[in-house]
């Protein structure tokens, strides 16, 4: 809850000082067949995200996407991101991984998109167990 809290309050000391996205999702983790949730902050230069899946594990992520073509009124990116993983059982079989992936944007409204994602989790070894396919669907709120 600690980790939350600070999280939230750097969240808002940023986008109080510059413009952002901001996207709520549910998730489904594929390897567990678990759900959950994601909130994403994209900054001009990098997302912030945390994903919480029930009973499994929380992650902390950095990293950022890059447009690669729009079909219609969808857009379609490439993501790479850094991940903390943390497994909330103990600090010892936490790890870090990293995450690949594809998002599809599709505007619903003048500042809301319906956005979906696949995402890849690769981590080390001690985390490995949770490696696997992470889909979400969303809305996604520009400020």
């Amino acid at each position: 809850m600690k980790k939350l809290t600070i999280a939230t309050a750097l969240v808002l000391s940023v986008l109080t000082a510059t413009a952002a996205d901001v996207s709520v999702s549910s998730v489904r983790d594929m390897t567990s067949e678990q759900n959950g949730y994601r909130v994403t902050v994209a900054l001009p230069v990098a997302n912030l995200s945390a994903t919480k899946v029930e009973g499994n594990y929380v992650r902390w992520a950095i990293g950022h996407n890059f447009p690669l073509t729009s079909v219609g009124p969808v857009a379609l990116s490439a993501s790479l991101a850094g991940v903390y993983h943390n497994t909330q059982k103990s600090s010892s079989e936490d790890g870090y991984g990293f995450t690949v992936g594809g998002k599809a944007t599709m505007p619903v409204a003048k500042n809301v998109n319906l956005v979906a994602s696949l995402e890849r989790f690769t981590g080390q070894s001690r985390i490995s167990n949770s490696d696997g396919n992470t889909a979400s669907l969303g809305l996604n709120l520009k400020f």
